[in-house]
């Protein structure tokens, strides 16, 4: 992603959304491993303590992202389980992170799950569908 970003912004506006874990100077932590790239981040950390807490991380605000991978023993919840619910909680929080970078468009109101919108010379705008 790094490289991809990197390259991308010699010729396109970018922007980096991501999750971030820890605190600064973990490799988990976005302003370490994206060092210098300026990303907007949706802080896991304390769903991670929840869930250390024996809570459910799935109900934090923001709730821990769901897996790829269906583990035991691990606080994020494979995403093939998560209920509507959970899935519109998740939605909801990548909403509010987008909507907070001013300088970029809002996703619209029809919007429930994200994909790559709008590709062009200038910029790469990531946005939410409901498909």
């Amino acid at each position: 992603m790094q490289y991809l970003i990197r390259r991308l912004r010699k010729s396109w506006d970018t922007q980096i959304y991501t999750g971030s874990l820890g605190e600064d100077g973990t490799l988990t932590h976005t302003g370490t491993f994206f060092r210098g790239m300026n990303p907007i981040t949706l802080d896991y950390t304390a769903a991670e303590a929840a869930w250390r807490d024996g809570l459910d991380p799935m109900q934090a605000d923001p709730p821990m992202h769901g897996s790829f991978e269906d583990q035991a023993g691990v606080p994020d919840t494979f995403l093939a389980r998560l209920s509507p619910a959970q899935q519109a909680q998740h939605v909801s929080a990548w909403r509010r992170l987008f909507s907070q970078d001013s300088q970029k468009e809002p996703a619209p109101d029809c919007c429930q799950s994200a994909k790559v919108g709008r590709i062009g010379p200038e910029r790469i705008t990531v946005m939410e569908s409901r498909r």
